[in-house]
């Protein structure tokens, strides 16, 4: 892998790499450390590897629903699964042919993580038996927390492992959710002709292809400490899990890149969490290619709802904000 995705401070990238992209919107308050450190040195080591730009599922399921962030709030995250269809009344999985896919930040600013994880990681093994799918996306307070930057952490979730140290522990390579985290949540994953990211994905990192970045990011979250995580430029502000320039940034520029984006990706659309809509609304940008379907469901932000529904065998895309309030996309 070339020095730019490197958590290794000694491999890193030009100065110019994350320089250039002047059009980069951050919203102050929601920046990691990450985002003031330079990376400016270069190991003649770095050898190019041989990128593979996607790799595409054999099946094409009936149906795809998409979750924006939840922010600790379980009862939320069951209503939005149960209108689905996806889990009975028992939370349990009952859905057919589905792929369901999160888009990160399941966790802080709520109480409910243990909850949340636990739910997450029964239906993952449950939708396996019933030939479906459930991803699981890495957002910036999943990452934020193996940095050990505990900022959004509540009380009452500390409270909820029994102290700092439990939690902590359960976070780490070997805990109950440190391996989930690491191991099994990706960056970004393409399904159809969609692909879907925390917080949206730039040509600078698009050019390395899914699989990479997402074997990467396992490998620097397993391999180096939390305060060595913040030296990884595609942890930065311009990385999929913080940029908003792609959500906040004028329309010219922003469809001009995520054309450019999609076209090296080989797909029609990106769906991102992250950026809250202020109209609590799923609302798009340039020509319906670029989705954003976080609409604070979190108690936290006011606990609007919404989820992202495509039917493949009706080549439809709906946005779901109830049972009988549905509004079509494409």
């Amino acid at each position: 892998m070339s020095d730019i995705l490197s958590a290794n401070p000694s491999l890193t990238t030009s100065t110019s790499v994350f320089q250039s992209k002047s059009t980069s919107t951050v919203v102050p308050g929601e920046q990691s450390k990450e985002d003031t450190l330079d990376s400016t040195k270069k190991d003649s080591s770095t050898k190019e590897v041989k990128i593979e730009k996607r790799k595409k599922s054999e099946k094409v399921f009936k149906r795809v629903v998409a979750v924006g962030d939840i922010h600790g709030d379980y009862k939320k995250l069951i209503k939005v699964l149960h209108t689905a269809k996806i889990i009975d009344n028992k939370s349990n999985w009952i859905a057919k042919d589905t792929i369901l896919i999160q888009t990160g930040d399941l966790i802080d600013r709520g109480n409910d993580t243990i909850l949340i994880f636990d739910l997450m990681m029964k239906l993952k093994e449950q939708a396996k038996k019933h030939g479906c799918i459930l991803y699981l996306l890495l957002g910036n307070h999943e990452l934020m927390n193996l940095q050990e930057d505990y900022r959004y952490v509540t009380r009452g979730d500390v409270i909820s492992f029994g102290g700092m140290a439990n939690r902590r522990k359960e976070f780490s390579l070997d805990g109950k959710y440190g391996k989930l985290l690491r191991s099994e949540m990706n960056a970004t994953m393409i399904i159809d002709d969609t692909l879907f990211v925390h917080a949206g994905l730039t040509t600078v990192f698009a050019k390395y292809g899914v699989d990479q970045m997402n074997d990467h990011i396992h490998y620097i979250l397993k391999t180096y400490p939390a305060d060595q995580l913040f030296y990884a430029p595609i942890f930065s502000n311009n990385g999929p899990f913080w940029t908003r320039f792609l959500s906040m940034g004028q329309e010219v520029a922003v469809c001009e890149e995520l054309n450019m984006v999609l076209e090296m990706m080989n797909v029609k659309r990106m769906v991102v969490g992250h950026t809250v809509q202020e109209n609590r609304k799923i609302n798009t940008r340039c020509g319906n290619k670029f989705l954003l379907i976080d609409v604070g469901m979190s108690e936290f932000y006011g606990g609007a709802f919404a989820y992202l529904e495509f039917l493949n065998d009706k080549n439809e895309i709906w946005a779901v904000y109830s049972d009988t309030n549905r509004e079509r996309i494409d």
